[in-house]
This record gives C-alpha cells, sequence and structure tokens, in this order.
C-alpha cells in the first residue's frame, strides 16, 4: 500500500472514530419509577441492553425527557439535584437548585458532595453545554447523573415556562 493509500485510511479511520457525538453517551431516556422518581441505577442509560453489557461497563451519561421531567417536578417526587449550567444566564427551570457554570467542575463537584450516587440532573439551553457538565462528573467516578434532553429549548418548546433569578416568568 502507497503512503497515499495509507494517510488516506488513516483519515478515514479518524474520521469514523470521531463521529459520535461528544456531548451524549447515551440515546435513551430515563423513565421516572412508579413513584416519579429518577431510578438511581444508570443501566438503563446505557447503549444496549443492560443485561448484555459487561458488568464492568462504568458510569455513563444518561437523559431524562422534558415530559419526565416536568412530571416529577409536578408531582412533588423530585429526589435529585437540579442545576442550571448554561452560561450566558437565560433563566431557569422552576425546581432549579443551584446554576453553576457547565465549565466550572470543581464547582460543580463541591455543590453535588462527595455522595457518588447522588442523583443530578443538568441542563442548558441545547445539550451541549450539560454535555459537557455531565460527561466531566462522569469522568470523576458520578454514577447518576443525567442532563436534560434538548435542555431549554425543548423546555420551552413544550409550552413550559422559565423562571427569572429577579422573580419573573420568561
Amino acid at each position: 500500500m502507497s503512503l497515499r493509500h495509507s494517510s488516506f485510511a488513516f483519515v478515514l479511520l479518524l474520521a469514523v472514530a470521531c463521529s459520535g457525538s461528544p456531548e451524549k453517551t447515551s440515546d435513551a431516556a430515563v423513565a421516572p419509577s412508579q413513584d416519579g422518581s429518577i431510578p438511581a441505577v444508570a443501566d438503563a442509560s446505557v447503549p444496549g441492553d443492560a443485561a448484555t453489557l459487561a458488568p464492568d461497563a462504568g458510569p455513563t451519561l444518561g437523559s431524562i425527557s422534558v415530559a419526565d421531567l416536568h412530571t416529577i417536578l409536578g408531582n412533588g417526587t423530585k429526589d435529585f439535584l437540579l442545576i442550571g449550567v448554561h452560561e450566558p444566564y437565560q433563566g431557569d427551570i422552576p425546581g432549579t437548585d443551584q446554576d453553576i457554570v457547565y465549565t466550572d467542575t470543581a464547582a460543580l463537584v463541591a455543590y453535588i458532595g462527595s455522595d457518588l450516587d447522588k442523583k443530578v440532573v443538568v441542563y442548558c439551553m441545547s445539550n451541549y453545554m450539560s454535555g459537557i457538565a455531565g460527561n466531566a462528573l462522569v469522568a470523576r467516578g458520578y454514577r447518576a447523573i443525567r442532563y436534560l434532553d434538548g435542555g431549554m429549548g425543548a423546555w420551552k418548546s413544550a409550552g413550559y415556562t422559565l423562571e427569572m433569578n429577579d422573580g419573573g416568568i420568561h
């Protein structure tokens, strides 16, 4: 094989290897349990059939749909931290516990604490920033991290409102 052909093969291989979405490691939404809480185990967020995965698959970033989050927040069974990570600030989903800039992993870790099984949902406007923040937390060993699929944009598109830190509604 000539150098030209091997370079082409390398570039093609590199393109295929890098074609995945950087902010999302799962396509599965995490449905609330019977009582409306988010399941503590991340198995539902792992691509493929969880029964066929190796037991040491490790933590992954999961997702929760706008409809499921709205249901949980509406029925009062929230058992997780809801953190807005969007920068610049453009409002909060009602029930948000804290706003922390997506790049401030140290602040996120400090706020969440040392319990690696603490359930957390992060959100931004579209998934990009929450994907970065969520993956940074997963990389530090947190096992129950979710992002809001579609972010605040999907939340607003579904007809739900955002609260502003001055008490207004957006």
